[in-house]
C-alpha cells in the first residue's frame, strides 16, 4: 500500500506554471490536485481512526441528549465501510434502533458526528422536527 501510494504521489500531473517570479518556468501542484488524484485513483481517506471520539444525538422515551462514543473498529465489507462504537444500552430496544453502535460512513454527519457541536446542532433539530 505505501509503495503504490508512493508511485501515485510521483505520478501527480505537474500542470499549473509559475509566472512574474523568479521561479518562472517551473510548475508547482495545488493540494486540491493532489487530493483529486489520489482520490481519481481510488485512495480512501478514513474519516476517523480506532480511538477517536464521535459523538450521536439520541431521542428516546421523552428524553434526548447526545452519546459521546470511542471508535473501536473500522471495518470494510461488502456492504461498505463502517465503524463500530461502544455505544452500549441495557435497553434492547435502545441498543438496536441505533444499529448497536455500527454506523456507515455514510451516516457520518446524519446520524453520527465527527464533533460535538454538530451532534447538538443536529438534536436541535431533531427536536424541533418533533413539535411541527
Amino acid at each position: 500500500m505505501r509503495k503504490r501510494l508512493i508511485e501515485l504521489l510521483r505520478n501527480i500531473p505537474q500542470s499549473r506554471p509559475i509566472f512574474g517570479s523568479r521561479k518562472q518556468g517551473k510548475t508547482y501542484t495545488l493540494v486540491t490536485d493532489v487530493a483529486d488524484h489520489l482520490l481519481a485513483n481510488n485512495v480512501v481517506v478514513l474519516p476517523c481512526k480506532v480511538g477517536d471520539t464521535v459523538y450521536m444525538p439520541w431521542e428516546w422515551k421523552d428524553t434526548s441528549g447526545v452519546a459521546i462514543l470511542t471508535v473501536e473498529r473500522l471495518s470494510i465489507t461488502e456492504a461498505g465501510l463502517s465503524i463500530r462504537t461502544d455505544l452500549w444500552s441495557d435497553d434492547e430496544d435502545y441498543w438496536l434502533a441505533y444499529n448497536c453502535g455500527v454506523f456507515k460512513f455514510d451516516n457520518i454527519g446524519e446520524t453520527v458526528f465527527l464533533t460535538k457541536e454538530e451532534a447538538e446542532k443536529a438534536l436541535a433539530e431533531m427536536k424541533g422536527g418533533d413539535k411541527e
